[in-house]
Protein backbone atom coordinates (compact mmCIF):
# COMPACT_ATOMS: atom_id res chain seq x y z
CA UNK A 1 0.00 0.00 0.00
CA UNK A 2 1.64 3.52 -1.19
CA UNK A 3 1.41 6.30 1.70
CA UNK A 4 -1.32 7.90 -0.07
CA UNK A 5 -3.29 5.44 0.00
CA UNK A 6 -2.58 5.05 3.51
CA UNK A 7 -5.76 5.46 6.23
CA UNK A 8 -5.97 6.07 9.90
CA UNK A 9 -6.89 2.22 10.60
CA UNK A 10 -3.94 1.24 8.37
CA UNK A 11 -1.26 2.53 11.01
CA UNK A 12 -1.96 1.22 14.46
CA UNK A 13 1.03 1.82 16.71
CA UNK A 14 0.73 3.04 20.30
CA UNK A 15 3.02 3.90 22.47
CA UNK A 16 4.53 3.20 23.95
CA UNK A 17 7.22 4.01 21.25
CA UNK A 18 11.31 2.68 21.31
CA UNK A 19 13.00 4.73 19.24
CA UNK A 20 16.87 4.83 17.94
CA UNK A 21 18.01 8.27 16.35
CA UNK A 22 21.10 8.31 13.61
CA UNK A 23 20.91 12.29 15.55
CA UNK A 24 19.24 14.45 16.98
CA UNK A 25 20.34 18.65 16.96
CA UNK A 26 19.10 20.78 19.17
CA UNK A 27 19.61 24.35 17.95
CA UNK A 28 18.51 26.74 21.21
CA UNK A 29 16.72 30.34 21.20
CA UNK A 30 16.98 32.53 23.45
CA UNK A 31 13.80 33.30 25.54
CA UNK A 32 10.92 34.48 23.99
CA UNK A 33 9.05 37.35 25.32
CA UNK A 34 5.98 36.29 27.12
CA UNK A 35 4.43 39.34 26.10
CA UNK A 36 4.43 39.34 22.73
CA UNK A 37 2.82 37.58 19.67
CA UNK A 38 4.39 34.43 18.30
CA UNK A 39 6.85 34.53 15.15
CA UNK A 40 5.12 33.82 11.79
CA UNK A 41 5.38 30.47 11.45
CA UNK A 42 4.74 28.91 14.75
CA UNK A 43 1.87 27.21 14.24
CA UNK A 44 -0.65 26.26 11.46
CA UNK A 45 -3.55 28.77 11.24
CA UNK A 46 -6.24 25.96 11.70
CA UNK A 47 -4.09 24.82 15.07
CA UNK A 48 -2.50 28.32 16.40
CA UNK A 49 -5.64 28.72 18.61
CA UNK A 50 -5.58 25.22 20.10
CA UNK A 51 -2.01 25.24 20.65
CA UNK A 52 -2.21 28.80 22.26
CA UNK A 53 -4.61 27.96 24.88
CA UNK A 54 -4.73 26.57 28.27
CA UNK A 55 -2.01 27.47 31.06
CA UNK A 56 0.34 30.70 31.17
CA UNK A 57 3.39 30.87 28.48
CA UNK A 58 6.61 31.81 30.81
CA UNK A 59 8.90 31.82 28.02
CA UNK A 60 12.08 30.70 28.77
CA UNK A 61 15.23 28.26 26.50
CA UNK A 62 13.30 27.61 23.56
CA UNK A 63 14.20 24.83 20.28
CA UNK A 64 14.51 24.14 16.74
CA UNK A 65 15.81 20.11 16.74
CA UNK A 66 15.88 18.13 13.46
CA UNK A 67 15.97 14.68 14.49
CA UNK A 68 17.06 11.60 12.06
CA UNK A 69 15.06 8.22 13.41
CA UNK A 70 16.65 5.14 12.04
CA UNK A 71 14.23 3.20 13.81
CA UNK A 72 10.80 3.48 15.30
CA UNK A 73 7.57 1.53 15.21
CA UNK A 74 6.83 3.32 11.99
CA UNK A 75 10.06 2.94 10.48
CA UNK A 76 12.68 5.37 9.14
CA UNK A 77 11.83 8.95 9.77
CA UNK A 78 12.91 12.37 9.59
CA UNK A 79 11.37 15.93 11.90
CA UNK A 80 11.89 19.36 12.16
CA UNK A 81 10.04 20.84 15.58
CA UNK A 82 9.58 23.83 16.60
CA UNK A 83 9.28 24.63 20.36
CA UNK A 84 9.05 27.99 21.62
CA UNK A 85 9.55 27.58 25.40
CA UNK A 86 7.19 26.83 28.51
CA UNK A 87 4.17 26.65 29.78
CA UNK A 88 2.75 26.97 33.41
CA UNK A 89 -0.27 25.48 34.77
CA UNK A 90 -2.61 26.37 37.54
CA UNK A 91 -1.31 23.25 39.19
CA UNK A 92 1.88 24.65 39.64
CA UNK A 93 3.73 22.30 37.20
CA UNK A 94 5.28 23.36 33.93
CA UNK A 95 6.24 21.82 30.24
CA UNK A 96 7.24 22.92 26.97
CA UNK A 97 5.18 22.32 23.84
CA UNK A 98 5.67 21.49 20.36
CA UNK A 99 3.98 24.20 17.90
CA UNK A 100 5.50 23.20 14.91
CA UNK A 101 6.32 20.04 13.75
CA UNK A 102 7.19 18.10 10.37
CA UNK A 103 7.34 14.86 9.55
CA UNK A 104 8.32 12.16 6.63
CA UNK A 105 5.67 9.68 6.79
CA UNK A 106 1.80 9.99 7.31
CA UNK A 107 2.40 7.00 9.87
CA UNK A 108 4.08 9.17 12.20
CA UNK A 109 1.50 11.83 11.60
CA UNK A 110 -1.35 10.22 12.27
CA UNK A 111 0.60 8.25 15.59
CA UNK A 112 2.15 11.16 17.28
CA UNK A 113 -0.86 13.35 17.05
CA UNK A 114 -3.27 10.46 18.43
CA UNK A 115 -0.70 9.30 21.23
CA UNK A 116 0.70 12.53 22.13
CA UNK A 117 -1.36 15.18 20.90
CA UNK A 118 1.72 16.36 19.08
CA UNK A 119 0.49 18.62 15.63
CA UNK A 120 2.61 16.43 13.33
CA UNK A 121 2.03 17.24 9.17
CA UNK A 122 3.96 15.50 6.39
CA UNK A 123 6.95 17.34 4.56
CA UNK A 124 10.17 16.05 2.12
CA UNK A 125 13.33 15.49 4.13
CA UNK A 126 16.74 15.76 2.77
CA UNK A 127 19.08 15.23 5.91
CA UNK A 128 22.60 14.49 4.56
CA UNK A 129 25.98 13.93 6.18
CA UNK A 130 29.11 14.54 4.51
CA UNK A 131 31.46 11.84 3.75
CA UNK A 132 34.79 14.09 3.60
CA UNK A 133 33.69 16.20 6.96
CA UNK A 134 30.81 15.21 9.05
CA UNK A 135 29.15 17.97 7.96
CA UNK A 136 25.29 17.53 8.31
CA UNK A 137 22.60 19.14 5.45
CA UNK A 138 19.27 20.21 6.52
CA UNK A 139 16.65 20.50 4.04
CA UNK A 140 13.05 20.55 4.26
CA UNK A 141 10.36 20.91 1.38
CA UNK A 142 6.29 20.76 1.70
CA UNK A 143 5.37 17.34 -0.17
CA UNK A 144 5.34 18.28 -4.09
CA UNK A 145 7.34 21.02 -3.72
CA UNK A 146 10.96 21.77 -5.32
CA UNK A 147 11.25 25.12 -2.73
CA UNK A 148 12.80 25.10 0.59
CA UNK A 149 11.52 26.17 3.96
CA UNK A 150 14.16 25.17 6.14
CA UNK A 151 17.93 24.89 5.22
CA UNK A 152 20.65 25.14 7.30
CA UNK A 153 24.10 23.53 8.31
CA UNK A 154 25.69 22.28 10.81
CA UNK A 155 29.84 22.01 10.90
CA UNK A 156 32.38 20.43 12.86
CA UNK A 157 34.38 22.95 15.24
CA UNK A 158 38.24 21.96 15.08
CA UNK A 159 39.10 19.93 18.19
CA UNK A 160 35.90 20.86 20.44
CA UNK A 161 33.77 18.61 17.84
CA UNK A 162 36.50 15.66 18.67
CA UNK A 163 34.77 15.76 22.63
CA UNK A 164 31.76 13.60 22.74
CA UNK A 165 30.25 13.29 25.82
CA UNK A 166 27.81 10.68 27.34
CA UNK A 167 24.30 12.27 28.31
CA UNK A 168 21.83 10.45 30.41
CA UNK A 169 18.09 12.32 30.34
CA UNK A 170 17.96 11.58 33.77
CA UNK A 171 19.91 14.25 35.00
CA UNK A 172 17.19 16.81 33.81
CA UNK A 173 14.50 15.23 36.22
CA UNK A 174 11.46 16.35 34.91
CA UNK A 175 12.54 19.83 32.83
CA UNK A 176 12.22 17.94 29.70
CA UNK A 177 8.25 17.22 30.24
CA UNK A 178 5.93 17.88 27.16
CA UNK A 179 2.56 19.01 27.53
CA UNK A 180 0.30 19.06 24.66
CA UNK A 181 -3.21 20.45 24.33
CA UNK A 182 -6.09 18.82 22.33
CA UNK A 183 -5.70 19.13 19.03
CA UNK A 184 -8.00 19.74 16.09
CA UNK A 185 -8.86 17.40 13.20
CA UNK A 186 -6.58 19.08 10.47
CA UNK A 187 -7.43 19.51 6.71
CA UNK A 188 -5.96 15.69 5.47
CA UNK A 189 -7.02 12.49 6.87
CA UNK A 190 -3.99 11.61 8.33
CA UNK A 191 -3.92 14.76 10.66
CA UNK A 192 -6.38 13.22 13.72
CA UNK A 193 -7.59 15.09 16.15
CA UNK A 194 -6.52 14.57 19.95
CA UNK A 195 -9.71 15.09 22.34
CA UNK A 196 -7.16 15.27 25.73
CA UNK A 197 -4.39 16.56 26.97
CA UNK A 198 -0.96 14.63 26.87
CA UNK A 199 1.56 14.72 29.07
CA UNK A 200 4.84 12.77 28.81
CA UNK A 201 8.76 12.66 29.98
CA UNK A 202 10.48 10.73 27.51
CA UNK A 203 13.76 9.30 28.59
CA UNK A 204 16.75 9.22 26.34
CA UNK A 205 20.87 8.36 26.40
CA UNK A 206 23.03 9.13 24.00
CA UNK A 207 26.61 10.61 23.20
CA UNK A 208 26.86 14.27 22.32
CA UNK A 209 29.32 16.81 21.07
CA UNK A 210 28.94 20.81 19.94
CA UNK A 211 29.03 21.67 16.58
CA UNK A 212 28.14 25.34 14.57
CA UNK A 213 24.79 26.03 12.99
CA UNK A 214 24.58 27.75 9.92
CA UNK A 215 20.87 29.31 8.32
CA UNK A 216 21.08 28.83 4.21
CA UNK A 217 18.26 31.43 3.58
CA UNK A 218 18.65 34.76 2.80
CA UNK A 219 19.85 37.10 5.79
CA UNK A 220 21.07 33.82 7.05
CA UNK A 221 18.06 32.48 8.76
CA UNK A 222 17.24 28.76 8.70
CA UNK A 223 13.52 28.89 7.84
CA UNK A 224 11.46 30.80 5.64
CA UNK A 225 8.59 32.39 8.55
CA UNK A 226 5.50 31.37 6.83
CA UNK A 227 6.20 27.61 7.08
CA UNK A 228 8.52 27.35 10.11
CA UNK A 229 10.17 30.56 12.13
CA UNK A 230 12.55 32.85 10.81
CA UNK A 231 14.20 32.46 14.45
CA UNK A 232 17.67 32.97 15.13
CA UNK A 233 19.18 30.02 17.06
CA UNK A 234 22.28 30.61 18.85
CA UNK A 235 25.39 29.36 16.60
CA UNK A 236 26.45 26.58 18.79
CA UNK A 237 24.73 23.26 18.07
CA UNK A 238 24.54 20.75 20.43
CA UNK A 239 24.47 17.40 18.43
CA UNK A 240 22.85 13.80 19.94
CA UNK A 241 24.39 11.06 18.40
CA UNK A 242 23.75 7.27 18.23
CA UNK A 243 20.24 8.04 20.59
CA UNK A 244 18.21 5.82 22.22
CA UNK A 245 14.35 7.05 23.78
CA UNK A 246 11.65 5.99 24.68
CA UNK A 247 8.35 7.75 24.12
CA UNK A 248 6.04 6.55 26.75
CA UNK A 249 2.32 6.55 27.16
CA UNK A 250 0.86 9.88 27.75
CA UNK A 251 -0.81 10.90 30.87
CA UNK A 252 -4.00 11.92 29.99
CA UNK A 253 -5.71 12.72 33.30
CA UNK A 254 -4.70 16.38 33.53
CA UNK A 255 -7.59 18.93 32.90
CA UNK A 256 -6.46 22.88 32.37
Amino acid sequence: MSEDQLSVKDAPAPAPWTLKAQFWAIFVLSSHPTKTAFPSGWATSGEADALAEGGEFIGGMGFVMAIAYQDSPVGTDNELIYIPGQWKYPDGSKGFRVTRIYVSSQASVINGRRNWGVPKHLAEFDYVRSASNGDLKLNVRLPGSTELFFDATISRIPVVSLLKLPVNSKVFGGWLTLVQPPLPQGEKPEEVDSQKWSKVTPPFKCNAFIGKGLGKMDGGRMADGINFPAVAPWSLVTVLENVDLTFGEADRSMEV
